[in-house]
């Protein structure tokens, strides 16, 4: 069985590049927005979780508090896309890679 990524990732055309990469590989869930990443987590409780947030009013550093803060969502891994900070388990740079990605998973 494939592991489950969830993508929250608010510029569609990467969306669409991050799921065609990851999912001969993964379960890809996508959500362009933040508030839908987290209603998806909640109800679908991925393996790990990809942040990719730019243009939205939510950063990769509140959305990663968002989910750490339900106790539904926790305890899944989180992995963001930016320069670093507080927050993610793990933060990648671009180009991202199923073997990097797959670092998240532990």
């Amino acid at each position: 069985m494939k592991k489950k990524l969830l993508l929250i990732v608010d510029d569609w055309e990467l969306l669409e590049r991050y799921e065609e990469r990851f999912s001969p590989v993964y379960d890809v869930l996508c959500a362009p927005l933040g508030s839908e990443g987290m209603r998806l987590a909640r109800e679908e409780s991925p393996d790990a979780v990809l942040l990719n947030l730019t243009f939205e009013n939510m950063t990769n550093e509140e959305a990663c508090a968002a989910l750490r803060a339900d106790p539904v969502t926790r305890k899944i891994p989180i992995g963001a896309v930016g320069d670093g900070g507080a927050g993610p388990d793990r933060w990648f740079r671009e180009p991202l890679t199923v073997a990097s990605v797959e670092n998240l998973f532990g």
